[in-house]
């Protein structure tokens, strides 16, 4: 990676994407002026903020903890790769590991705490588990083939027997807790959802019937068994998580509970600038307009809380409160200001 040749497809690299990333902001800018102001101001460096709402904060723990299930295998095989000798005289060892070490840093500086964002860490780590997996002993690549069947093929049967639960009622235990995790689910049936999960099963149980297993093999059907996983949550459960984790629902408790004065556009809701949650759910779903920032401008004001019994600023008082089914961490509170006496 040292040579001009890797140094002339850096810069064509380069030279390629820059264009490729204006495209979106000049194409914002040229179909409305006023939604590329808000994006400039609000998102224009992506979870950092915009160039009113730029913010860092050090959170490592949160992302070495997520990490631990999010880039599972890729990590312990990375962790081999670089335990082996003679790692770093590879021309792809240093390359590997500074992309490893950049996205770390970029994670624990962001304020927004997302698992997703940890999918800046799967490239790096993929190459380094996958670069040494044909010398992975026997023994240990049988045990990891085993364990991602024996876990991806529960999952699979616990996902079909859950979609019988919360759309025929049989066994009756598992969909009374259906019900009571997704309580605004009603059951659908849909036949080519149906036919993917019907197909994707077998063709699961074809894919991993090997006799000789590798480390190749091992990670192909890891990878396969996650692919029967999404896809039947994907096909079988989209209804269901939806109706559970959705923010529509909340957003439009909140809204049918507001205020005629700001149902009338009198007076403004103001939101902080740091509660992407809140911008996000009701930039989406909700018709209110949100004023980023403007705490002491406005009457009324929309915050989300960890907790339920969490109480109100000095000067404001709680005009509504609102969650998704069973959340015991994400509650929104809508607030009013005091009058002064």
């Amino acid at each position: 990676w040292r040579s001009r040749r890797f140094a002339a497809a850096l810069a064509g690299a380069a030279a390629l994407a820059l264009p490729l990333a204006a495209l979106y902001p000049l194409s914002l800018h040229r179909a409305s002026p006023a939604a590329f102001d808000w994006w400039l101001r609000q998102n224009a460096f992506g979870v950092f903020g915009g160039t009113e709402t730029f913010a860092l904060s050090f959170s490592p723990v949160y992302y070495l903890k997520n990490l631990l299930w999010f880039a599972f295998p890729a990590w312990p095989l990375a962790l081999w790769t670089c335990s082996r000798r003679g790692f770093w005289r590879e021309d792809w060892a240093a390359p590997a590991v500074l992309w490893t070490a950049a996205a770390l840093a970029l994670l624990c500086c962001t304020p927004a705490h997302d698992a997703d964002n940890l999918i800046w860490l799967l490239p790096p780590l993929s190459l380094l588990g996958a670069v040494r997996l044909d010398v992975l002993r026997r023994g240990a690549a049988a045990f990891f083939n085993w364990f991602g069947i024996m876990i991806f093929g529960l999952l699979a049967a616990f996902l079909w027997l859950g979609w019988l639960a919360m759309n025929f009622g049989w066994p009756a235990k598992l969909a009374e807790r259906s019900a009571y995790f997704s309580p605004y689910y009603v059951p659908e049936f849909d036949w080519m959802p149906m036919i993917v999960a019907v197909l994707f099963t077998p063709l699961w149980v074809l894919a991993v019937r090997r006799r000789k297993v590798r480390g190749r093999q091992a990670v192909t059907n890891w990878a396969a068994g996650m692919t029967l996983v999404w896809a039947l949550l994907m096909t079988l459960f989209l209804l269901w998580l939806d109706a559970a984790k959705s923010y529509r629902p909340v957003v439009e408790r909140m809204e049918a509970a507001a205020p005629a004065a700001l149902k009338s556009g009198t007076e403004c809701l103001a939101v902080a600038r740091d509660a992407y949650t809140v911008r996000t759910a009701w930039g989406e779903y909700g018709s209110l307009p949100l004023a980023v920032g403007g705490e002491a401008s406005c009457r009324y004001r929309l915050t989300r809380n960890e907790k339920a019994d969490e109480p109100a600023p000095a000067g404001w008082r709680v005009l509504w409160q609102g969650a998704r089914p069973r959340s015991k961490q994400e509650f929104f509170v809508l607030l009013e200001k005091q009058e002064a006496v």
